[in-house]
């Protein structure tokens, strides 16, 4: 499932970020595709998201939350 795009301050998609959910017990790496996409097949609830590129600062958000719907 979709859960969100990885972009720049202009909105210009962000390719092969890295990026990490964690909730306690449960951590996911993912990378962004060509077009900023991540795609994950998560469980709905809140996650920690860090997120990473080379060339880029790091970004952590402490309670981002998934579920059915837009990402």
């Amino acid at each position: 499932m979709l859960i969100g795009y990885v972009s720049n301050e202009y909105y210009s998609a962000i390719s092969d970020a890295q990026v990490e959910l964690r909730q306690p017990g449960l951590a996911v790496v993912l990378r962004s595709g060509p077009s900023g996409a991540v795609y994950a097949d998560i469980e709905p609830g809140e996650y920690e998201a860090i997120l990473a590129k080379s060339g880029y600062g790091s970004k952590r958000v402490r309670s981002v939350r998934f579920g059915s719907g837009e990402p």
